[in-house]
């Protein structure tokens, strides 16, 4: 009831934006702990999948950026991508962390983290897609091409990368190509519509 009772005097005094603010800070804050917790226990990778979580909610939280950066340090001192072979988790983790960094528009952090996930798993459809993805939003239509590639030999009836690779084609102005590719999504999948 008291709950109740202080969002009726929070809404009549005008408190309602100040509680979603005070809400927010505490996710923040939530999330900020569980990273340190994470590093506590020298699992770096879901600390840095919290601080990412935090940095897509809030992209100027300059503690969780700069932990962030700490972490991503630590790791590369630690392995490099081509010697980690990693667990299912791991590669779950760096597939997830690639996708955090793709949708802040951190490209090059996203291929580097799909890289890891692929260490593990060289062979995964999904994450050579994505892969490719961030390539062409780093311009590198030919790279992205080849990540594509790589991806439909895994699976030929992978709609979405053949859509993908024709935007890659468009853009190098490879219009034979793009319009090959996007045959090859009606034939599989008429009613396809592109993955967001």
């Amino acid at each position: 009831m008291t709950g109740k009772i202080s969002r009726i005097v929070a809404a009549l005094t005008g408190a309602g934006p100040a509680l979603a603010a005070e809400d927010a800070d505490s996710q923040l804050a939530a999330l900020y702990n569980e990273g340190l917790s994470h590093i506590k226990a020298s699992n770096f990778k879901l600390a840095l999948v919290c601080f990412n979580k935090l940095l897509k909610i809030d992209p100027k939280h300059s503690k969780a950026r700069a932990m962030r950066e700490k972490i991503i340090e630590k790791i590369e001192t630690k392995e490099d991508v081509s010697e980690v072979r990693a667990s299912e988790e791991d590669i779950e983790t760096w597939y997830n962390e690639g996708n955090a960094m793709l949708e802040l528009g951190m490209f090059a952090e996203a291929i580097e983290s799909f890289d890891h996930a692929l260490a593990g798993e060289p062979e995964n459809a999904v994450i050579l897609y994505r892969k490719g993805a961030a390539l062409n939003k780093l311009g590198r239509y030919e790279d992205a091409i080849s990540c594509l590639s790589m991806a439909l030999a895994v699976n030929p009836s992978f709609s979405d990368a053949w859509h993908a690779m024709s935007a890659n084609y468009a853009r190098l102005n490879k219009t034979d190509e793009a319009l090959r590719c996007l045959d090859k999504v009606v034939e599989i999948d008429p009613g396809h519509v592109p993955a967001a």
